[in-house]
């Protein structure tokens, strides 16, 4: 757990990387005939926030039929809560955001990899 920036609570990244990775990249596999998309997304959201924060921040009664299933089903599952990778960002005045398990840009590797040659080339040079 880590302090929030803004000071709002605790945080703990670990359960938002367990969450994306279980639920987060396929909600479609939560629809059902009682549970529409826009329900699996908002129980995916509530139950990311609850752990996030932990302490009961989520007022789970005023979620929707179909969102509180998939919130109780998450929080139930028994997911790790110690370790695992995510990237969360807090923008003051607006929502939270998520990255789960976030991939470094290609130009970034490029940049890098170009870097790595250019002073190959240079310590070599001046060996020569």
């Amino acid at each position: 757990s880590d302090p929030s920036p803004a000071d709002e609570a605790p945080r703990n990244f670990a359960w938002a990387g367990h969450v994306m990775d279980y639920y987060g990249y396929d909600v479609d596999l939560l629809v059902t005939s009682d549970v529409s998309r826009d329900q699996a997304i908002t129980g995916v959201q509530a139950a990311i926030w609850e752990g996030i924060y932990s302490g009961s921040i989520v007022n789970a009664s005023s979620l929707s039929t179909g969102a509180r299933s998939v919130f109780d089903e998450i929080m139930s599952s028994g997911l790790p809560v110690t370790d695992g990778p995510a990237l969360v960002i807090d923008l003051v005045g607006a929502q939270d955001q998520i990255i789960s398990n976030p991939v470094p840009e290609p130009s970034a590797a490029l940049v890098f990899g170009l870097g790595s040659v250019l002073a190959g080339t240079v310590i070599r040079r001046r060996q020569a």
